[in-house]
């Protein structure tokens, strides 16, 4: 699954004007899509490359670490099948090999990232903002295919920081407002 970052507006927002501002950063692309909410406009951020996989912003998709309980089940599990040890080995080989490959991949993902930094992200809320081609303006991020918002934030943009950036939950809007 790739990760994707969406801009959310209001209805009646300039959605041309807004989509402006996201191609002047060089962030993505600002096409319209479709949303079931009646009251946002999304517009996507897909950058050139397709996904943000690896950038700060859609970092919010961490390779996953292992559950040690949920592990340690699994192995049970597995003698009560009556699994051999060395069987039960070269699964935790190969568990192993995998994610580390996972990490290698996300490493190398953020090596690569033009957007190594959500400070990036800051000139495009303000500009819409100061430009007033949106009451407020809002950022989902979350993995393809795009699954439903489950929820809205406010964020005060006199607080909006980094870390506020990098600690968004998967596919929750958080709006941006005066």
């Amino acid at each position: 699954m790739c990760t994707h970052i969406e801009v959310a507006v209001p209805r009646d927002a300039d959605v041309d004007a807004v989509s402006a501002v996201i191609v002047r950063s060089q962030l993505g692309s600002g096409t319209e899509l479709m949303c079931r909410d009646p009251d946002v406009q999304l517009l996507s951020v897909l950058p050139w490359k397709l996904c943000h996989c690896g950038s700060a912003l859609g970092s919010v998709r961490r390779p996953q670490v292992v559950d040690d309980a949920a592990f340690e089940a699994q192995l049970e599990r597995y003698r009560k099948q009556g699994r051999s040890e060395a069987r039960i080995r070269r699964w935790l080989q190969e568990k192993h090999r995998v994610q580390q490959r996972d990490q290698r991949w996300y490493r190398e993902l953020r090596e690569r990232s033009t957007d190594d930094t959500v400070d990036g992200w800051f000139p495009v809320v303000r500009t819409v903002r100061s430009t007033g081609a949106a009451s407020r303006i809002g950022l989902v991020v979350g993995e393809l295919p795009a699954q439903p918002i489950r929820g809205h934030v406010t964020i005060d943009l006199n607080e909006l920081d980094t870390r506020k950036l990098e600690e968004m939950d998967e596919d929750v809007l958080y709006w941006v407002t005066p």
